[in-house]
């Protein structure tokens, strides 16, 4: 499926590749994660529906484990993204770090 969304120019397919691997996360987190680096470029699409759904995905796959390496991520993201997107990523790049990141006991 990672090839799929990687390659196909229809918008409307990588969308439902998406949410399908939104969905499929739930079940199998483990198994997405390891399609994060194409999710992760869906961020730079040109469709907002895609990078949005590309966002919400993303976040839903940071846990305990992946919260350092994908934050900055996200935060790098938050530069470039358009200005309908920045309040979503900064409320979502807050809410990963107060749930996620590894307490410091």
């Amino acid at each position: 499926m990672s090839r799929f969304l990687s390659s196909v120019k229809d918008n409307n397919l990588r969308f439902v590749a998406l949410e399908l691997f939104n969905q499929y996360a739930t079940l199998y987190n483990d198994t997405v994660q390891e399609h994060q680096t194409v999710i992760l470029s869906c961020l730079k699409d040109t469709d907002l529906y895609i990078r949005r759904r590309a966002l919400r995905l993303t976040v839903r796959l940071i846990n305990a484990d992946n919260v350092r390496l994908l934050v900055p991520d996200l935060i790098a993201y938050l530069h470039v993204c358009v200005d309908e997107l920045r309040e979503e990523v900064t409320r979502q790049i807050c809410d990963v770090i107060e749930t996620q990141s590894p307490s410091e006991e």
